[in-house]
C-alpha cells in the first residue's frame, strides 16, 4: 500500500473515531441527536412560447403557414399538448407538428400555423402548449 493510501485511510479513521466520539459526549451529556438530510432536486419543466405574432395581410381564399416554436428551458421533461385555443376552425389551423409531445430540457418543437381567413374581418387565435 502506498504512502497515500495509508495517510488517506488513517485520515478516514481519524474522522470516523471523531464522529463517535462526538456522538457519546452528547449522549453521555444527557443531550440528544438527530439526522437532519436532504436532497438535491432538478427545477421543473419551463415551456418557453413564442411572442404575439401578427400574420400579415393574406388573400381571401388563400392561405399563409408560419412556424412557432416552443422550448422547454426547465431541467425535468414536460409531457403536454400544442393546440389552439380556442379549437382549430377553418381560419386557423394547425397543419404540421401539434397535438401529444414530450420534451427532454432544452428540446424544442416546432409546429405550422395556417392562417386561410374567409372574409376581410379580423381574427385571432391563440396557440398553446400545455
Amino acid at each position: 500500500m502506498s504512502k497515500n493510501k495509508k495517510l488517506t485511510l488513517v485520515a478516514i479513521v481519524v474522522a470516523i473515531l471523531a464522529i463517535i466520539i462526538m456522538a457519546w459526549q452528547v449522549f453521555a451529556a444527557g443531550g440528544c441527536s438527530f439526522l437532519v438530510s436532504g436532497h438535491g432536486q432538478k427545477p421543473p419543466a419551463q415551456i418557453v412560447c413564442p411572442a404575439d405574432v401578427v400574420m400579415p395581410a393574406v388573400f381571401i381564399g388563400t392561405w399563409r403557414d408560419t412556424v412557432l416554436t416552443v422550448q422547454n428551458t426547465g431541467g425535468t421533461s414536460w409531457t403536454g399538448t400544442i393546440a389552439l385555443d380556442p379549437p382549430a376552425t377553418a381560419v386557423w389551423n394547425i397543419v404540421s407538428g401539434g397535438g401529444a409531445v414530450t420534451l427532454a430540457p432544452g428540446a424544442s418543437k416546432s409546429f405550422t400555423l395556417r392562417f386561410a381567413p374567409a372574409d376581410t374581418l379580423p381574427a385571432a387565435c391563440r396557440p398553446r402548449a400545455q
